[in-house]
């Protein structure tokens, strides 16, 4: 039986305050989610638990373990459901009322060195034996016959270190396709490819980071055998030089604990909206007449939305640097000229932000992150946020109708 654990009222920054309530049948969880949300709290009294909240937006959040389906959670009276459940709010869905945020707790530390020494090639996670097959059964006494390091999942931190922090590779084989995986995040962590099967699509370039590989008999030996080639081939240090590029998505999602996850999302999700939306464009310093060209076109069709836009550069004082240090005629540098030119050209129309982030390619994880952070500070009203690369050219039109 599922039952509302708990309720709080969480303070925000703009009115109303945020009535919260959690159903779980995860009670360890609960416990100490519990505990970091009575910190946040405006009150968790019994008394006030039964104040009227007519006047407060109300927001449920559903542990994975629910069973309820979406018609029973909207009867709830609930303004907004926070499930971690794809299937209830899949990933970038458009159902307003439900929004995805996975109960994971994985406050994650920076990433493990690049090329950190490592003693295996392979390491295989096995999740609780109550749940394993005679598939499962099978792998375990091959992996064990190979001399393979394996481990049984048991949910923990420290587990999970001990699967991965030695292996380049770490097979888990416990597939989901409903929920995020808490070993498929930690061997990210430790730099360790994950060999894994489930959900993965953060962004289009996890693929990259994650070797597919589906469970069947003999697939060990098979499995090893091929890991040894691509190590052979050094094909191990580019998927581990992904994971470092990707691993800022990581780090940006989860460096909070769950707690204030619910809480940072319950207050936004119940924020007033005044704006439709604020565009980030991604530039670099020297493109000048990319900028320029937005302006004259699909800019100005932002301007009748009453939308503004931001050119969003690198840290200023790497402006210029890419385009090697030749001289102009007059003797300065191509860097040092178009730094000139990007400061008149901020002065002049005023949307061009510079964050702490270099130019680069490498770079731009950490400037999507400086990104969204901008716009927590400087957009607290707008319903939505868009990012345009500068060598786009795009037709709003149709999309910020959809938005309204």
């Amino acid at each position: 039986c599922v039952v509302v654990t708990s309720a709080w009222v969480l303070p925000c920054t703009s009115e109303p305050h945020v009535h919260l309530d959690i159903r779980s049948d995860l009670e360890s969880k609960e416990t100490s989610l519990g505990a970091e949300l009575a910190e946040l709290a405006l009150s968790s009294s019994s008394e006030e638990l039964h104040t009227d909240y007519s006047d407060q937006c109300r927001v449920l959040f559903v542990h994975e373990g629910s069973t309820e389906t979406n018609e029973t959670l909207l009867k709830q009276q609930h303004s907004y459901v926070l499930t971690g459940l794809l299937s209830q709010a899949g990933w970038l869905s458009f159902d307003g009322a439900f929004s995805f945020l996975d109960a994971g707790s994985w406050v994650t530390a920076d990433a493990a060195p690049l090329l950190m020494p490592k003693s295996h090639i392979l390491s295989l996670l096995f999740p609780p034996r109550q749940n394993w097959d005679s598939l499962l059964e099978g792998l375990f006494a091959e992996a064990v016959a190979l001399q393979q390091p394996v481990f049984i999942d048991d949910g923990s931190a420290d587990g999970h270190e001990a699967a991965f922090n030695d292996s380049r590779f770490g097979w888990i084989l416990e597939e989901r396709h409903d929920s995020l995986h808490p070993a498929f995040i930690r061997a990210l962590a430790h730099s360790t490819v994950p060999v894994y099967s489930g959900w993965v699509l953060f962004t289009n370039m996890f693929h990259n980071a994650v070797f597919r590989v589906r469970p069947k008999r003999g697939a060990v030996v098979e499995l090893v055998w091929q890991l040894r080639q691509m190590v052979q081939r050094k094909e191990d240090i580019t998927m581990t030089q992904y994971i470092h590029t990707i691993y800022d998505v990581v780090m940006y999602r989860y460096r909070a604990s769950l707690a204030e996850r619910i809480w940072m999302a319950s207050c936004v999700l119940c924020r007033p909206k005044t704006a439709l939306a604020v565009v980030g464009i991604y530039s670099a310093c020297r493109n000048f007449e990319k900028r320029s060209a937005i302006r004259e076109t699909w800019g100005r069709v932002l301007a009748g939305f009453d939308i503004s836009i931001k050119f969003f550069l690198g840290a200023r004082e790497d402006c210029g640097s890419a385009t090697g240090g030749k001289r102009s005629p007059d003797g300065e540098s191509s860097s040092t000229t178009d730094a000139k030119k990007a400061e008149e050209e901020a002065d002049r129309f005023g949307d061009i932000v510079h964050i702490p982030v270099p130019e680069g390619y490498a770079h731009n994880a950490k400037k999507g992150g400086e990104f969204l952070r901008y716009v927590a500070q400087h957009h607290r009203d707008v319903a939505f946020s868009i990012k345009v690369d500068d060598d786009v050219y795009w037709r709003p039109a149709g999309l910020l109708k959809m938005l309204r």
